[in-house]
């Protein structure tokens, strides 16, 4: 399982309430990241088994198109906690871990502490059951979802909160040694490719995982990388 450390937590887009945990020592903070990444890791399993993400994928991989994958150093937090798992689809939300009632967060820890990230029948009981409101944005005043940035300030990142968003990301701006007229001829086929894709899977998702779901594409340049601060992709024009 790959796992995120805390001060990845704290420039995820949309933002964590860590109120409670950063007053915590330096071990606990990491054990609430590690805690995240299986809840993360869980919920990314839990998709595929009832989305067939990983069937999408294979799409992807079988095609003549050469879609590369990101390198683990260009990943954000998102792709790179889900990537044990899948290459180009991963979980996109946020998670309010605090959401949690006590019994769930401790059959988690527990299965932490145990080493153990794969999804049981016990833990799609428990992610069937609360994933709908560990990933909600909602409203402080009237507990509504409201609209949500996952990304710059565009509309193409833009959801409500209550929305399930599953990213896709794959290395768009690879040359493969191609002249620069057939790389453009590639690139075209392969946005048409990828369009049909994510259309086909957010239709299919809508109908599977009992919420709404909004599949988001990103790049290079729609990412935190997990090397950077959120400060300074901020400060990009995008």
């Amino acid at each position: 399982m790959k796992e995120l450390e805390f001060k990845d937590l704290k420039n995820l887009v949309p933002g964590l309430n860590l109120d409670k945990v950063i007053t915590l020592s330096d071990n606990e903070k990491e054990k609430y990241a590690r805690l995240y990444s299986l809840y993360a890791n869980l919920l990314i399993q839990y998709i595929d088994k009832k989305t067939g993400l990983s069937s999408y994928e294979k799409k992807l991989v079988e095609s003549d198109l050469n879609f590369e994958e990101i390198k683990e150093s260009d990943m954000d937090a998102y792709q790179f906690v889900c990537s044990d798992y899948l290459k180009f689809f991963y979980l996109r939300n946020s998670l309010q871990l605090e959401k949690l009632n006590k019994e769930d967060y401790q059959a988690l820890m527990t299965k932490l502490e145990n080493g153990d990230s794969k999804l049981t029948d016990l833990d799609e009981e428990l992610i069937d059951r609360t994933f709908r409101d560990v990933i909600a944005v909602k409203n402080d005043d009237n507990d509504i979802a409201t609209m949500v940035q996952y990304g710059p300030d565009s509309s193409n990142y833009r959801a409500l909160g209550s929305n399930l968003i599953i990213g896709f990301r794959y290395d768009e701006f690879a040359d493969d040694g191609l002249s620069d007229d057939a790389w453009d001829e590639q690139h075209d086929k392969q946005m048409i490719f990828i369009n049909d894709t994510l259309t086909d899977l957010e239709s299919e998702a809508n109908q599977k995982m009992k919420c709404n779901v909004n599949v988001l594409q990103y790049n290079e340049f729609s990412v935190i990388k997990k090397s950077e601060k959120k400060s300074e992709i901020d400060k990009e024009d995008r």
